[in-house]
């Protein structure tokens, strides 16, 4: 008998996602992500890949097949730590940097609830994590893109999830800061977390992705980085 130990961490099962006038945008996805796993996600534009992360992250709602978080029916989960795509006409948060990683701590706590110092470490260690801790008192509309991203990045690492939604989150950011993403998801894995992530870093993605899948409706996995490169 398989305990939840045993079974993968998310689990994908013929799945199909339709959009208005039964426009089929994804078809008969299969896939397991195993516990502390770093599966990237690539493909050229418009072939599902943000459909798929919407999905998991339960913004969108299935039209086929089975999904399963942690052995059981997905239902919804406000534990999935989720970036979405950086939209700089949507980023305007008016409010110090430290209270935008803070809002990960809120949602899941409920925002009457006062954040404690467990809850305060986090939202530090992540800042640290990213390289903007000496910036916490700053206007998060006053930065940067990249700077933002970063931002964002620490928000989506400090909810309290062992799995972890990215969508390109590289998008703004320089090398090095592509580097220590890079870096910090390594860490993220050691401390059991699995990380899905939506990528355009080929053959970068390649370095660090324990494995790769590319999606054009359906699923082909470990396809040549040269292969793909001809697709985007």
């Amino acid at each position: 008998m398989n305990t939840t130990q045993d079974l993968p961490l998310l689990e994908l099962k013929d799945v199909s996602v339709l959009y208005e006038k039964n426009n089929v945008i994804l078809q008969g996805i299969h896939f397991a992500l195993q516990k502390s796993e770093f599966i990237a996600i690539i493909g050229p534009n418009g072939s599902g890949k943000s459909t798929l992360i919407k999905t998991i992250a339960g913004i969108l709602k299935i039209s086929s097949g089975e999904f399963h978080l942690m052995g059981k029916p997905f239902t919804g989960n406000k534990r999935i730590a989720y970036l979405p795509q950086l939209k700089k006409h949507e980023i305007r948060f008016p409010i110090p940097v430290y209270e935008v990683v803070a809002l990960a701590r809120h949602a899941q706590k409920g925002f009457v609830e006062c954040l404690d110092s467990t809850d305060r470490e986090i939202i530090q260690d992540n800042l640290k994590k990213t390289g903007m801790w000496d910036k916490k008192d700053r206007c998060f509309c006053e930065l940067s893109e990249g700077q933002k991203q970063r931002v964002l990045i620490a928000r989506t690492l400090a909810t309290d999830s062992p799995l972890i939604l990215m969508d390109e989150p590289t998008i703004g950011l320089d090398s090095d800061s592509r580097e220590k993403l890079y870096q910090i998801i390594g860490g993220e894995k050691e401390r059991g977390r699995s990380i899905l992530m939506v990528s355009h870093d080929i053959p970068e993605i390649y370095q660090y992705a324990d494995r790769v899948a590319c999606i054009m409706k359906k699923i082909t996995w470990n396809t040549d980085p040269k292969e793909c490169q001809s697709l985007l």
